[in-house]
């Protein structure tokens, strides 16, 4: 089904869904369904719809501590991180990552968060041009604010405010 857009953003859109309850999280992420979406997102990286659909199952899927880390070890950060890179007008794109990765960070069951902070990702650097590039977004803005909150960054010493930008 990889060939068809039109599958993949229902089986993505699917998969959100289901993994929405609590319930059935491990059972997605036990059954490869963080990777169906990693690879949905690897096949369609400039389709908005299927790039929003596998964020949101992903977020979902990160809130337990099994689907986080099968999402690391297959290499979901990055995929993330392109989301963001590749759609960089994509509001609910950006705050779904931002969700995500925080929830990557939150893991209590594993140290998530040293893979994220891996220099060739560039993760700090995305994030803070979410930060900046949706800055009168407010759920967005605060998203990746929290997200280099916990990752050691701090927005009034790393970038200029929207005003300094537009005084320029």
């Amino acid at each position: 089904f990889r060939a068809h857009a039109k599958l993949q953003i229902g089986g993505c859109i699917l998969l959100a869904n289901l993994s929405f309850a609590p319930n059935l999280r491990e059972c997605i992420s036990d059954e490869g369904g963080v990777e169906s979406l990693l690879e949905a997102m690897r096949h369609y990286r400039a389709d908005e719809k299927i790039q929003l659909a596998c964020c949101q199952g992903l977020y979902n899927l990160a809130m337990q501590a099994d689907g986080a880390e099968s999402m690391v070890d297959s290499g979901g950060i990055l995929d993330i991180l392109l989301a963001m890179r590749n759609l960089p007008n994509e509001q609910l794109v950006h705050r779904f990552c931002c969700f995500t990765l925080t929830e990557l960070v939150l893991c209590k069951e594993h140290d998530l968060k040293t893979p994220m902070l891996d220099e060739e990702l560039q993760t700090v650097n995305t994030v803070q041009a979410t930060y900046s590039r949706f800055y009168d977004h407010e759920d967005v803005k605060q998203a990746a604010d929290s997200l280099l909150t916990l990752l050691g960054e701090d927005m009034e010493q790393t970038v200029f405010t929207y005003e300094e930008k537009q005084r320029r």
